[in-house]
């Protein structure tokens, strides 16, 4: 099974499963669930590995409005405000220190004195979707209104004001 999943990337996950005996029915109905609620395809190229780029463009402007002093890098308190509003509890200490000593590690243009930078950002969301934590990068592009072709969406524009005159509809860009 796994030689299969190496050969054909684009599948996700491979289940032994009997109905017969019951052996992994619910599992295949928890990774049917996941699947369609938290797709890969728009995310992550399975080919490379690496970020679509349509999901890196939406992180990148999630990185920068959360960059609330403009400095290019996210600090301990901005990094927790983002932690706090994605996933409802800031990061302790502790955790903040294990964050920025992996990126430091692994990426070496990802953390600066300032912080967290837009590649040590990218790479904590490749490592969530490479390691099956898909639900955690799409809880972020969510709660900033992205849908799952990864384009803000209509119900988030229909709420920005505009000037008269002007279409509410996303569809034409």
């Amino acid at each position: 099974m796994e030689g299969l999943i190496r050969e054909f990337p684009v599948i996700e996950v491979s289940i032994r499963t009997s109905s017969r005996k019951l052996r992994s029915v619910l599992d295949v109905f928890y990774q049917a669930i996941k699947t369609v609620l938290y797709p890969k395809a728009p995310l992550l190229d399975a080919s490379t590995g690496r970020l679509t780029t349509p999901c890196v463009k939406a992180l990148l402007r999630i990185f920068l409005m959360c960059d609330s002093d403009g400095d290019g890098a996210l600090n301990d308190a901005e990094l927790n405000t983002f932690q706090q509003l994605c996933f409802g509890q800031p990061l302790t200490p502790d955790e903040l220190a294990s964050v920025r000593q992996m990126v430091a590690e692994r990426m070496a243009d990802g953390l600066n004195d300032a912080g967290l930078l837009f590649p040590g950002f990218m790479y904590l969301h490749t490592l969530f979707l490479t390691r099956g934590r898909l639900e955690s990068t799409w809880t972020v592009l969510r709660l900033f209104g992205y849908n799952e072709q990864l384009r803000i969406a209509d119900s988030v524009l229909d709420r920005l004001p505009r000037p008269p005159g002007t279409s509410s509809s996303s569809s034409s860009g």
